[in-house]
């Protein structure tokens, strides 16, 4: 699929940046947001979404759009991470880094990580961070 977005773009970095966001799932939007893959198809249509890259978007860049429910579901979330991790660092961040260490910290991401790894369907060994401790 990227090489097709290659030719009809003739960008490769915009055509990796279009492949990223038509192969953005439901279950990617629950990961960032600590809900599951059903919960965040309702949230997405909820707010008339029709793809869930768009969705996270709005969630993660434009603020100024949202409503009470969405200022305190992030306010809740931000609680509930700070609750699991003890980083009161979370609460001041920015929409953008703090989504990203959501993903990073969600449970369910992790399991699912490793238990794809462990069914031969990734190249990776399946141990977190385990390429960024190597020695180059």
């Amino acid at each position: 699929m990227r090489v097709v977005l290659q030719g009809e773009i003739y960008d490769w970095n915009k055509a990796s940046a279009e492949f990223y966001r038509m192969t953005f799932s439901y279950a990617r939007v629950g990961y960032y947001l600590w809900i599951s893959e059903t919960e965040a198809i309702s949230l997405c249509k909820k707010y008339n979404f029709q793809h869930p890259f768009h969705f996270y978007n709005y969630f993660r860049n434009h603020e100024e759009l949202w409503d009470d429910y969405m200022f305190d579901f992030l306010k809740n979330l931000r609680n509930k991470l700070v609750d699991k991790t003890g980083n009161k660092e979370l609460l001041e961040m920015t929409n953008k880094k703090f989504l990203k260490q959501a993903l990073i910290l969600n449970p369910d991401r992790i399991a699912a990580f490793k238990s794809s790894t462990s069914k031969g369907k990734s190249k990776f060994c399946g141990n977190e961070n385990c390429c960024q401790n190597k020695k180059k």
